[in-house]
């Protein structure tokens, strides 16, 4: 089943939407710069650059004009296409497919563990601390690895914090060990 020339898609939400029909495009209030498409339309537009949809872009600020768009050139890469209202036909120049990849709560956990078990020095407060900035590092990083996300940097800064503030207890209890064993000879 193919669109019509007078079904309008839309991405919103790095989604495409639709079909609806102009007036139907013109009651969602969209801003001028949402992509819009139709049978018939070489490449996505801004929703401002088109003449039949004018009335969309006196809702809102006007945005400063767009380049017009390339004349048709049969030997161009193939345009995104809404395939059978399903999906995109050449995904990769979605405008929208370059998101940042999330990052895991136990990625944020585990650095911000990691600078209080450093600044709290409290054998009671900063061996938790660090332990749970050690295992939350790794099990965010696990999940980084396995799926599209970002924040193995402060996974691992989480990890190194942890084991630092680990260090730096120990080192701390040896020194006064030595210093209560040194004092009783």
């Amino acid at each position: 089943m193919q669109p019509e020339e007078n079904q309008y898609f839309y991405a919103e939400n790095n989604q495409q939407r639709g079909p609806v029909s102009a007036s139907e495009l013109l009651q969602l209030n969209l801003p001028p710069h949402t992509l819009v498409w139709h049978a018939g339309m070489t490449d996505w537009q801004p929703l401002q650059s088109l003449p039949e949809l004018a009335n969309a872009g006196a809702r809102s600020a006007p945005l400063p004009l767009t380049p017009a768009p390339q004349a048709f050139d049969p030997a161009a890469p193939a345009p995104l296409t809404p395939l059978a209202y399903g999906g995109y036909g050449n995904a990769g120049t979605y405008p929208y497919n370059n998101a940042p990849a999330p990052t895991p709560g136990l990625a944020v956990a585990s650095v911000v563990l990691g600078i209080v078990s450093m600044i709290l020095c409290l054998w009671y407060i900063a061996i938790p601390s660090a332990i749970l900035a050690i295992v939350f590092g790794f099990i965010a990083r696990a999940q980084i690895k396995k799926g599209n996300r970002s924040g193995a940097g402060l996974a691992l800064a989480g990890i190194i914090l942890g084991f630092i503030s680990i260090g730096l207890v120990l080192l701390f209890a040896i020194g006064i060990v030595a210093f209560v064993v040194a004092a009783h000879k």
